[in-house]
Order: C-alpha cells, then sequence, then structure tokens
C-alpha cells in the first residue's frame, strides 16, 4: 500500500491482494485482517475502499479517475493499434497511470512499444516524427517514452517501480509478445505473487499494412543497419545536450539509449517514487512505534 500511497490512491481488497508482498490464498482472510487492522486504526477505510491514511478527496479523486480512463481507453486503444502500424513495431502495450485504470484531467496515455532487433531507432523517430509534425508535439493521447527489441525482453532495472510498472501493463496488440514478455521478465513475482497475466483473448488481430511492409523492406539491409545506428547516436546526443545538468548516473537511467532499449523519462520518475516510498515508511513508524523491516526487504529499499 506504500507504493499507491505515493499517488494519494486508495486499494480495493482485490488489488490489495493483487500487490501483496505474500501468497494470499484467502480473500476472505484477507478482509479479517484489513478489518482487524482498520479497527486498531493502522488504515483507514471508507467505501470499501482501503488507504494508510484517512482522507476522503482521495476517494473522490480515484472515482473521477477512474471514470476519467474508463471514458479515455477506446481511444487508447485505436491509438495502440495504429502505432502498430508503424514500421518495425512488433507489439504495443498501455503503461503508465491508464494502465492502472487511472486517467488525470492533465494526463496522457504512456505506450510500452516492442520493435524488431536492429530497427528499434527507426521505429522510434517515425513515431517521434508523426507525433511532432501531425500531433504538434501534444504527449497527451501519444506518449512513447519506452522500447524494448524482441530479443531483449527483460528489464534490467529490478526493483518495485519497475515489477508494478510490469504487472499493470496492459496488452493492445500481438499477444504472443506479451506471453514471452512477462515470462522473461518473471522476477516481479518476487515483488508480487499473486500478480496474475493480464487477459488476451479479446485482443484482435493486426495486419502490416503496405506502407509498413514498403519501409520494412527498403530499410531491411545495410541502410536499415547504419540508419538505426545514426538515429540512436542523434538522439543520444540531442539528450545528452540537453540535460547537461543531470549527473551521469541519473541520465543513463532516465535516458537508456542502447541498441535493443530506448527510455526516455527526463524527470527520474522512478527514482522520485522509490524516494517517496522509502519517506512513507519512516512516517508510518514513527507514528505508529513500529518497525516494517520485512517491507523495506520485500520493497529491496533497505
Amino acid at each position: 500500500m506504500f507504493y499507491f500511497d505515493v499517488f494519494s490512491y486508495p486499494l480495493t481488497t482485490e488489488e490489495i491482494k493483487r500487490f501483496s508482498p505474500e501468497k494470499i490464498n484467502s480473500i476472505h482472510r484477507l478482509e479479517e485482517e484489513l478489518q482487524h487492522f482498520h479497527q486498531n486504526h493502522y488504515l483507514s477505510c471508507s467505501e470499501n475502499l482501503y488507504s494508510l491514511e484517512e482522507n476522503f478527496s482521495n476517494i473522490k479523486k480515484r472515482k473521477e479517475n477512474n471514470q476519467r480512463a474508463k471514458n479515455i481507453f477506446p481511444k487508447a486503444i485505436k491509438q495502440a493499434r495504429f502505432i502498430h502500424g508503424f514500421p518495425f513495431v512488433r507489439a504495443v502495450f498501455i503503461s503508465g497511470a491508464l494502465s492502472k485504470n487511472v486517467q488525470t484531467k492533465d494526463g496522457d496515455i504512456d505506450f510500452f512499444i516492442i520493435t524488431k532487433p536492429g530497427r528499434l531507432w527507426i521505429a522510434r523517430t517515425f513515431l517521434i516524427l508523426y507525433k511532432k509534425i501531425f500531433l504538434f508535439n501534444s504527449h497527451k493521447y501519444f506518449c512513447v517514452n519506452y522500447f524494448v527489441t524482441t530479443d531483449n525482453l527483460e528489464i534490467e532495472e529490478k526493483n518495485i517501480f519497475t515489477a508494478t510498472e510490469i504487472v499493470t501493463l496492459l496488452p493492445m496488440t500481438n499477444p504472443k509478445f506479451y506471453h514471452k514478455f512477462m515470462e522473461t521478465n518473471a522476477w516481479v513475482h518476487d515483488f508480487y505473487p499473486n500478480a496474475r497475466r493480464r487477459e488476451t483473448e479479446h485482443i484482435k488481430p493486426t495486419n502490416n499494412n503496405l506502407i509498413k511492409r514498403f519501409f520494412e523492406f527498403v530499410f531491411s539491409g545495410l541502410i536499415g543497419n547504419w540508419l538505426d545506428d545514426f538515429f540512436r547516436k542523434g538522439t543520444h546526443s540531442v539528450w545528452r545536450k540537453k540535460f547537461t545538468g543531470m549527473k551521469k548516473s541519473e541520465f543513463d537511467l532516465a535516458f537508456k539509449s542502447t541498441k535493443n532499449v530506448s527510455k526516455h523519462h527526463p524527470e527520474s520518475f522512478q527514482t522520485k517514487v522509490i524516494d517517496k516510498i522509502k519517506e512513507r515508511i519512516l512516517l508510518y513508524e514513527k507514528k505508529h512505534n513500529i518497525q516494517l523491516d520485512q517491507i523495506r526487504k520485500w520493497m529491496k529499499i533497505i
């Protein structure tokens, strides 16, 4: 719950089970334990939503964001299928807030994209050019910040933040790569042993359009190899010049730019979230005069 407390997001019993650090076999037993914690003032509960602190405005905000997510989801599906039509894109997932059924008023739609090996940077550049030219660089419905290739699906950073992002991903196209991705990142069950994969039976097949096939043919050989490397080096150089004040270790984490991975997180969101979790654990321990060593160990933030 400390993770979602960072986002002021109260949880249902089912969500607590899904994001619990321990294997839970009985939802009824969990409900009894939650009620016990509530009665002893370790948790707040209102409208069947649990949080660390009582805050009725967070319940209202959650409901509004859930409804907003429901309203925008059909557009997100269309955008995902549209992105899949770009050259060398092999699968598209929804990530970020929307993958957790949340959409704030000023929120965007984040996409996690899998590409063909050796062509990640061509695919990424085509998508960024489309966003800049046709969407006037708007991030609202077209935020493409994370790319990996089909032969490099394992996420290097293994922590509570990345585990949460992975288990909440929503596959939108080509479900076989979703299942392969989840198999490759089975380490997430060390954090979330109750998390199950998303259903994929409803995902409609996608066909490679003529334009996609044409560009994939044109850039299939040596020219494609050269162009992909050119785009990677050029993009990395632009990012390095733009964020000169950032430490190298922070830059390498926020702007990963390898042959098989592209990550563009200029706000260092991952680091900020983990730091806020640590702060909340300290405050909770102080308030209730307890030690949460097991929680720290589970989150690997000791």
